[in-house]
């Protein structure tokens, strides 16, 4: 009776125990709750421990990223040989973590007998000439050490086998998750982290803020300002840039607009905005285009007008020069 009531006990703790075992928490360089920033990107980082971790994922504005779930493996090559053999034979796996969710594959050839599998002094299961090689054998980690371990094949009867390979493939017990959110627009997010077991356990952090920043009002002035006086700048040296022809002028403008084109897209990435929106809705991009056509406009006036005024002013001085009678008149004494 006392052997049952221990057994219950057992068997009401063990969900407790395994329970106990699920951690998760947020760590560097995840930002801190309630962070403010120009950046459009946020890194994310887990730190988890559990035995049988199934899922692990980021819960970022209710849409939900699963991480790739890492495993490691470490085994013996070592060829052992039972030929008519009652006397058990060991290998050993060193494993320099704590595991969680392991198993353990044979590679083996047996054509008489059965081998009875042991990890550290407890049986897992047996191989006999029914099983088709490799044998996996799941759940293994409870009878796992940091370090050396045990892996033991017994004869039952006289067998002859062979096992070539013997290799356990594991989760660490604790591992980080990392992934990095890009692309953000400015506004305010909340996000956390969540954890799951084979046993259908869960844990979660707890949620956080997450605001990336518009550029402020004055840096939007500032800004605009910047962009119209040094597209003015430019057009004005472009004027005045003699006696280069009017063709190149045109040229090194355009340039020179190429540039202030790239110094706004690179100060809108740098402020936090996002490029990948509409272009032509960015009131950066709508004061450079508005400068630009303005530009070229009084660019076209100006020489247009000045070309035509050379015409105008060198037309008169050609007829003058060409008439006769002035000349005349100096002969006849006219004064």
């Amino acid at each position: 009776m006392r052997k049952i009531s221990y057994l219950f006990l057992m068997l009401i703790l063990l969900p407790i125990c395994l329970a106990s075992n699920l951690s998760i928490s947020f760590i560097s360089p995840t930002p801190a709750n309630n962070t403010q920033t120009n950046n459009t990107f946020i890194p994310i980082t887990i730190a988890v421990s559990a035995i049988n971790l199934s899922q692990a994922s980021i819960n970022f504005s209710n849409t939900i990223t699963n991480f790739s779930l890492p495993f490691n493996s470490s085994n013996n090559n070592t060829v052992l040989s039972f030929l008519t053999s009652l006397v058990a034979q060991s290998e050993t796996i060193y494993l320099s973590e704590l595991t969680g969710n392991a198993n353990l594959t044979s590679t083996f050839v047996i054509s008489l007998g059965t081998l009875d599998l042991y990890v550290n002094g407890n049986n897992i299961g047996n191989i006999t000439t029914g099983d088709t090689s490799p044998k996996t054998f799941l759940g293994i980690q409870p009878f796992l050490n940091t370090g050396s371990n045990n892996i033991t094949y017994t004869p039952r009867v006289t067998s002859t086998a062979t096992i070539s390979n013997s290799n356990i493939s594991y989760m660490p017990y604790s591992t980080n998750f990392s992934t990095n959110i890009t692309g953000l627009l400015p506004g305010t997010y909340t996000y956390s982290a969540f954890i799951k077991d084979s046993l259908g356990t869960t844990n979660l952090t707890q949620s956080r803020l997450f605001t990336v920043l518009s550029l402020t009002v004055e840096w939007d002035t500032a800004l605009m300002i910047a962009i119209i006086g040094i597209s003015l700048i430019f057009v004005y040296v472009s004027f005045n840039l003699e006696p280069i022809h009017w063709i190149l002028k045109l040229f090194l403008l355009l340039l020179s607009q190429a540039f202030m084109l790239f110094a706004i897209l690179l100060t809108r990435l740098i402020s936090g905005s996002n490029l990948n929106s509409q272009v032509l809705q960015d009131p950066y991009i709508m004061v450079y285009i508005s400068t630009m056509i303005l530009a070229l406009a009084y660019w076209m006036f100006y020489f247009g007008y000045k070309q035509f005024m050379d015409q105008v002013k060198a037309f008169p001085l050609k007829e003058l020069k060409t008439q006769t009678p002035f000349k005349n008149r100096k002969n006849r004494g006219f004064t």
